[in-house]
């Protein structure tokens, strides 16, 4: 088994990583994909990524597939991997950051 364990990394080369390695693969957009249908009351999922993965449409996509009722609002936060990879998760700096993108 193989874990894509990054979304932009999921929506660049899952399907292609599918075909050429004898293991299965997996990412983790589809997964995320599913907990968002299962835990929303309301049809209406947010989605904050990395502009690379917005631009893919693959959370759209999946989503839409799931649940056609649904309504998928994006979101590029291109500092927001940095930030939290920082340790600067859950801190007003963060905060701020994504009411300013």
């Amino acid at each position: 088994m193989f874990v894509i364990a990054c979304n932009t990394s999921t929506a660049a080369s899952l399907e292609y990583l599918q075909q050429v390695l004898p293991i299965p693969v997996i990412g983790v957009i589809a997964p995320g994909s599913e907990a968002g249908v299962r835990a929303s009351t309301t049809g209406q999922i947010g989605v904050i990524a990395t502009n690379g993965t917005v631009r893919s449409g693959d959370y759209q996509r999946l989503i839409t597939q799931l649940d056609p009722n649904s309504t998928v609002y994006s979101l590029g936060c291109p500092e927001f991997v940095t930030m939290v990879e920082q340790g600067l998760a859950g801190t007003q700096a963060l905060k701020l950051q994504l009411t300013i993108d």
